[in-house]
């Protein structure tokens, strides 16, 4: 997992050694450095289906590519619409950060050496959508296009909310057969009260 996120932030350290360092690139920096944190503190992969080194490549050159179209242009708005796409960036940072602790916190509780359980979600928007933690992780990069206001980073907001969205159907299609009427069949895959 490593291998996708440290060139998206080995681009955003020398990006602001050598051209500025500015509100995107303090946004898109902090956002890669938050996942390479997660990777190494956070997430437990154990069970989780791995993918091959050429493929982490190809996604970390992707993600490389992406850091890349949002610090080009730096932030292009006024100084409000800076700041707005900042305080929803940070926020969105922060809410992923939350529910993926909640999900650890699900993990932890297991008993070592037993088989691995599962169980539904709780806390936070958990209670609303099977996958809040990809909720705010568009609003992240919504927050950072709206900084920028361009045309290839509201496609790659696009591009996220599409994927995360497919992905979050799937993960709720997982819980209902996994836990049947157990699951709150009022929950919606990724946007409260919408989808």
């Amino acid at each position: 997992m490593l291998i996708k996120y440290v060139p998206a932030l080995c681009l955003a350290a020398h990006w602001s050694i050598s051209h500025r360092f500015d509100a995107v690139t303090a946004l898109i920096s902090t956002h890669f450095a938050k996942r390479i944190l997660e990777v190494l503190v956070l997430h437990d992969f154990s069970g989780s289906p791995t993918e091959e080194a050429p493929v982490s490549l190809v996604v970390g050159g992707f993600y490389a590519m992406v850091t890349w179209l949002f610090m080009r242009d730096g932030a292009r708005t006024g100084a409000h619409a800076v700041a707005g796409g900042a305080v929803l960036g940070f926020v969105g940072m922060i809410g992923n950060l939350y529910h993926h602790v909640l999900l650890r916190r699900l993990r932890s509780n297991a008993v070592p050496g037993a088989a691995k359980q599962y169980h539904v979600p709780r806390g936070g928007l958990f209670e609303f959508v099977a996958c809040p933690h990809y909720f705010f992780e568009i609003m992240t990069f919504v927050g950072a296009a709206c900084m920028t206001q361009t045309v290839h980073t509201f496609l790659v907001v696009f591009w996220v909310a599409c994927m995360l969205s497919g992905r979050s159907v799937a993960t709720t299609q997982w819980y209902v057969k996994r836990f049947g009427a157990e699951y709150p069949s009022s929950r919606r895959h990724i946007i409260p009260l919408l989808f």
